[in-house]
């Protein structure tokens, strides 16, 4: 997420010619749906003292709840668009049609994250399977275009049990004693597919999540840091027994 100072450079790129605020929102739409933004420039606004630069703001809040309210209708067409299809074979062909097309933005996943919490409060178990449904395929594709170790901390991270996250992370890790990263090398395909992640691109995709969520409040935190530290602590775990099967493995052959 963007941290104050990123809200900060951000709103003065916006700012850079006050005569053309729309235009500066329309070419910055992708990075304005973030609620905490548009709360920072309101206090911005609400502590300028100077009423021209005030006003400039105000302006700007207004073009961006306009941007964000057109992006989240188009959302609403796409996923009306989506679940017209009907059966789930052909909501799935609309929906990879609408990822390949690149019209599947973070507005169409907040609208359907909301609609799965309103179809769990409902008792809707249809629907909400269905809406889940969709919503792992979209996460499966946007994992399917990153690196191997950011892509299994993603996947690693759905996942509520503890001892299902600690088989996935060991079955996708390229463990091999003389520190060779190719998954030929690694062993054979498994129930998770083919090792292709090295432990320590692992760990420096740990990192760069526990640095992410640092700067965020617990209660949003919370959940998210005890599930990194978890994945951690079972990387570490890991790459322990697997010294120490090494060592013996060594020991044993030498006598």
């Amino acid at each position: 997420g963007i941290d104050e100072g990123g809200y900060a450079m951000l709103l003065d790129r916006l700012l850079e010619d006050p005569s053309k605020l729309k235009d500066a929102v329309d070419d910055y739409v992708n990075f304005l749906t973030d609620e905490g933004f548009l709360k920072y420039v309101a206090q911005r606004a609400q502590d300028e003292g100077d009423e021209q630069r005030k006003a400039q703001l105000g302006e700007l809040i207004g073009h961006i709840q306009n941007a964000m309210k057109e992006r989240l209708e188009r959302a609403r067409d796409r996923l009306r668009y989506i679940l017209e299809g009907g059966d789930l074979q052909e909501m799935q062909k609309r929906l990879k049609k609408s990822i390949n097309g690149g019209e599947i933005d973070s507005a169409f996943m907040v609208l359907l994250a909301y609609n799965i919490e309103e179809a769990s409060k409902a008792g809707q178990d249809t629907a909400k399977n269905v809406l889940t449904h969709l919503q792992t395929i979209i996460l499966q594709a946007v994992d399917e275009t990153l690196p191997p170790a950011i892509r299994l901390l993603r996947m690693l991270l759905r996942l509520d049990c503890d001892g299902a996250r600690k088989e996935m992370l060991r079955s996708k890790l390229v463990l091999t004693p003389d520190g060779s990263k190719t998954a030929a090398q690694a062993g054979t395909e498994n129930d998770y597919g083919v090792p292709d992640v090295d432990p320590s691109e692992m760990l420096d995709a740990i990192r760069d999540v526990e640095q992410e969520i640092s700067g965020l409040d617990e209660q949003y935190a919370g959940d998210m840091a005890a599930r990194v530290a978890s994945i951690k602590a079972d990387l570490q775990s890991i790459m322990m027994e697997e010294a120490d099967s090494f060592i013996k493995g060594i020991q044993e052959g030498g006598k």
